[in-house]
């Protein structure tokens, strides 16, 4: 289960979440399973972040850093990942299916089953080898 102080600081919305980290510049993190649908996460920091199964559908994450974050099993549908950082991030089994990710890097992430139905990679960063791990329908 995710950690509460955690949830709350990233639901204060950027300028919120900018100062906690700026406090626990250290602490990872612990977003385990949140529900954090429809949030506005513009620009958040969440390097090495555990977002496992978190619920991120219709999220804004544009130009959030995730390098190195734990998206396994996350619903990411319809989220907003414009000019998001998913370097070397872990989106095993993630649920991307319609979500816009125009200009995401996603160089190194872990991509197998995830779902990728809708969406529109022609201006991604990402491999070959990583294009055919991914599911698109």
């Amino acid at each position: 289960m995710a950690n509460f102080e955690h949830i709350a600081a990233l639901k204060e919305g950027p300028e919120g979440w900018h100062k906690w980290r700026q406090a626990n510049p250290n602490v990872i993190p612990d977003l385990f399973e949140a529900n954090l649908s429809g949030e506005n996460l513009i620009a958040a920091k969440l390097m090495k972040a555990d977002l496992s199964a978190a619920d991120l559908s219709r999220a804004d994450l544009s130009g959030a850093k995730l390098l190195r974050a734990n998206l396994s099993g996350a619903k990411l549908n319809e989220a907003k990942l414009c000019h998001a950082d998913l370097v070397s991030a872990d989106l095993v089994g993630a649920d991307l299916s319609g979500a816009d990710v125009h200009e995401a890097k996603f160089i190194g992430a872990d991509l197998r089953y995830a779902n990728f139905s809708g969406v529109d990679l022609s201006r991604v960063l990402l491999t070959e080898k990583q294009l055919s791990e991914i599911i698109i329908i």
